[in-house]
Parts: C-alpha cells; structure tokens; sequence
C-alpha cells in the first residue's frame, strides 16, 4: 500500500488538487488524515485492475465531471447575457416609447399653437399642456394588461411621496419636461 499527499496525487493523475478534494469528498477515494494532513491510500495491484486503468477511468470519471460543471456555467451565463439583453430590449423599446410620446406631443402643441395664436402673440403653454396621461403612454407604448396594471401600481404606491407622480381628476399624468420615470416604467422591474 503506497500514500501520497493530495499534490503529489495531483501530479501522479493529472488532475488539479480541487478535483481531488471533491474527490476525497464523494468518498471516491481513499484517504486518511494524519498529523492534520490528508494522504491518498492507493492499494498495490492485486486481483483488481491494474492501478493504470483505475487511474485511467478515475482520470476519466473527473473530466466528466468537471466539463458536466463547466457546461452548467456555460448554461448559467448563457441565461444571463438573454436575461440582459432583453432587458436591454425592453429598455431600449421605452426609451423609443417616449421619445415618439414626445414628438408627437410637440407636434400637436405646434398645431394647436398654430391655430390658436396670433402671429405676433405667443400665449405661455399651460402647465396641464406638458403634462401626457399615463393611460395615453401606456396604450401608445403597447404594453400588455397584465404590465399596464405592474406600471399603474407603481404609480399609486408612490403618489403623494413623490412630486413628480401628479395625479388629477382621477388621472396620472406623465411631466416629461420636468422629470424621468424610467424607475417606474422600466418594463423588467422587479416591484
């Protein structure tokens, strides 16, 4: 029966220490602690295999599994870059959301500018006239109902803690020109 200590095992299979650590773990092989140190027991050839193709197939049996735990990293960080780039997507459809919100509010404002004053007067816009209905964004936007409902909630938990969430007749409304709502219009948001 020969010992050896966990490096010099490494060395002898290949391996990295780590997977002969997880190893010793699984109970797959034998060791034995003395003096605070971890020996590896191997046993002399006997009527087993012979010790080559025992490390042969160990050798085998810890490349499988260490490419089965590099195909499951594989697997979580694939996850990861679509879960960012559909948030990125959805990001990026807001953002268009709002910009097209916004030109076409200042295209009506510049015709009903148009019709209603003078060439030589130009009558201060109302401060209801900055303002754009959060259902008007919404169904513009075309979320579904299900994120809609996400979006409204959002805005009622923080009316009244918050100035820039106006609420009037019943209504929210959206004052782009003062203030950003990405925080609550952001489509993957976890609230």
């Amino acid at each position: 029966m020969k010992k050896y200590t966990v490096s010099e095992y490494a060395k002898l299979v290949g391996l990295t220490r780590e997977a002969i650590h997880y190893q010793i773990k699984q109970k797959k092989i034998k060791s034995r602690k003395e003096k605070g140190k971890i020996f590896i027991i191997m046993e002399e050839e006997s009527d087993k295999k012979t010790t080559d193709t025992k490390d042969l197939e160990y050798k085998i049996l810890l490349l499988e599994q260490e490419l089965n735990l590099k195909n499951q990293m594989l697997d979580i960080k694939e996850n990861l870059i679509n879960s960012q780039q559909e948030t990125i997507q959805a990001e990026q459809r807001t953002n268009i959301s709002l910009i097209k919100m916004n030109e076409n509010m200042e295209r009506q404002n510049q015709v009903l500018q148009l019709e209603n004053n003078s060439k030589e007067e130009i009558i201060k816009e109302d401060t209801q006239d900055k303002l754009i209905p959060l259902n008007q964004f919404l169904e513009y936007a075309s979320y579904d109902k299900k994120l809609k409902t996400r979006i409204r909630n959002r805005f009622k938990a923080r009316w009244k803690k918050e100035e820039r969430i106006i609420k009037e007749d019943g209504f929210f409304y959206l004052d782009m020109n003062s203030y950003s709502y990405k925080d609550l219009i952001n489509t993957v948001s976890f609230t």
